[in-house]
């Protein structure tokens, strides 16, 4: 290949000074590299009579091997057409990127190549590796999947939680960070005297006396803080006494508290009351819920707990029942759920099998604290 400048002169005009005149075909391609992963030139005839590669993971000897190849053997066969269609585009036709596939002795490669027209019915083929952003690309979509599941599992915790508020027999309000009204049971209706059409987004402060207000702000502002308040008593605006609890929790729509609301003349000596409220609650969960000690005996479940594994007799505290006879493949898995809980003293979405008592298998995620 003789030194002349690889650039066509433009019609009408001749090449640039000080671009590329005078550069043998070696050092022109070295001058651009940069614009590429890989660039060729290639003569009339199709044949590589020149391959300079930009850092790419194959070995330079991989590329050089190219030399004197026909360019569409270096091509894949799907894409032998687009590079044979490129080749035969008019010298004057807008430059287009193409993707093509190029084939080293090691593997298949899929690039970005534009081809340009040179003189002397040569072309210039500037490739761009698309492995780097084809990964970049399989990680996004991972992580939109991470982030599509974790959000599911938000979404379908809440689902289960709006479930339990409005089967819960105390009066539970749903408040946002600004102390807005987004959802309330029954029992709160009740207690507020306001149905949920005329409670959802007022302030939980209008339901209370104008003197109790700062001190309902204060206490809400603890339990945002502090993740919990307990036992406030304070006076609704109607005059009646109730005891507050709050408990912040994470929500789609960010963070929310949980206020439960008791009347005073209920709480006085009521932690029996209260006790019974709870273990009302757990039982109406649509979750399968069960209670262990240490040993992971069975003290205590709920309903759905019964109906998921068969168990037709109450449990009764200090009972043998282990509840590795109804969790986990074999031993060896439940001991993985048991030594997960005991090292980090809570698990979430931990995948395991439940055995029924009648043989049958289900695939379950398990929550424990």
């Amino acid at each position: 290949m003789s030194d002349q400048s690889l650039i066509r002169p433009a019609e009408g005009g001749s090449t640039p000074p000080n671009v590329a005149q005078g550069l043998a075909p070696q050092d022109f391609l070295t001058a651009i590299s940069g614009a590429g992963d890989v660039c060729l030139v290639i003569n009339a005839e199709r044949l590589v009579e020149n391959v300079r590669a930009n850092g790419l993971r194959a070995d330079q000897a991989d590329y050089e091997a190219w030399t004197g190849r026909d360019f569409l053997d270096l091509c894949s066969p799907d894409s032998r057409e687009k590079a044979r269609l490129a080749l035969a585009a008019p010298a004057n036709a807008p430059p287009r990127w193409r993707e093509l596939n190029l084939e080293t002795r090691q593997r298949s490669t899929p690039m970005r190549c534009l081809i340009t027209p040179l003189q002397d019915q040569r072309a210039l083929v500037i490739a761009q590796d698309l492995q780097p952003i084809a990964h970049l690309q399989a990680r996004l979509i991972d992580a939109q999947h991470a982030l599509d599941s974790d959000f599911a599992r938000l979404r379908d915790s809440e689902r289960r939680m709006r479930a339990l508020l409005h089967s819960a027999p105390e009066a539970i309000v749903i408040l946002t960070a600004q102390r807005k009204i987004v959802s309330l049971n029954a029992a709160a209706e009740s207690l507020l005297g306001k149905n949920a059409a005329q409670a959802i987004d007022r302030s939980i402060l209008d339901f209370f006396r104008d003197e109790d207000r700062d001190d309902l702000a204060a206490f809400l502002g603890k339990a945002s803080i502090a993740h919990a308040a307990e036992a406030q008593a304070l006076t609704r605006a109607g005059g009646a006494a109730v005891i507050l609890r709050a408990n912040a929790m994470q929500a789609t729509r960010g963070a929310e508290l949980v206020l439960r609301l008791y009347p005073q003349a209920e709480w006085i000596g009521g932690e029996a009351r209260a006790q019974w409220h709870l273990l009302s609650a757990i039982n109406a969960l649509p979750d399968a819920f069960v209670a262990t000690d240490s040993e992971f005996k069975i003290l205590g479940h709920n309903d759905a707990f019964a109906l998921l594994t068969g168990i037709v007799e109450p449990v009764q505290a200090g009972g043998n029942r282990a509840l590795e006879e109804f969790l986990g493949r074999n031993r060896a898995e439940f001991s993985v759920l048991a030594e997960h809980l005991r090292r980090n003293g809570a698990i979430k979405s931990f995948s395991i099998r439940v055995r029924a008592a009648d043989g049958g298998v289900e695939d379950i995620d398990v929550a424990a604290a």
